[in-house]
C-alpha cells in the first residue's frame, strides 16, 4: 500500500491531491496512484479546454457523458437556440412538447 508522505505532499500541488479518487490518498499500487493521477489530469484540462473553447461548462458528474457525445455536440452548438425552439411531434395521444421543455427537464 502506498501512501502520499509528506515529502511528496510539498512536492504535489494542492489541485492534484483534491482531485485523487482514492479514500486517505491510499492506493494499491504506485501505478494505480499514476493512473489515477493522469485520468484526472486530463479531465481538468479538457473541462477547462471545452469552458474556454465552447463557452460549455462540464461538471465532474456530466463529464463521462460529455466526452461520449462531444462530437454531436460540437456540431449542434451552434445552432443551439433554434434547437430549443423546435418542438416535438410524438403522437396523437401525447401531446406536442417543446424540445426546450425536454432540455429543461433534463438531470
Amino acid at each position: 500500500m502506498y501512501y502520499i508522505s509528506k515529502n511528496n505532499l510539498n512536492i504535489l500541488s494542492q489541485h492534484y491531491i483534491r482531485h485523487m479518487p482514492a479514500v486517505n490518498g491510499q492506493y494499491e499500487s504506485q501505478e494505480e496512484m499514476l493512473a489515477a493521477r493522469k485520468y484526472n489530469n486530463n479531465k481538468r484540462h479538457k473541462i477547462t479546454y471545452w469552458r474556454k473553447k465552447y463557452k460549455v461548462n462540464v461538471t465532474s458528474e456530466q463529464y463521462e457523458t460529455f466526452s461520449k457525445h462531444v462530437t454531436i455536440i460540437k456540431k449542434a452548438l451552434p445552432i443551439i437556440e433554434f434547437i430549443k425552439q423546435l418542438e416535438m411531434i410524438e403522437t396523437e395521444e401525447e401531446r406536442t412538447t417543446t424540445l426546450q421543455e425536454i432540455v429543461e427537464s433534463c438531470p
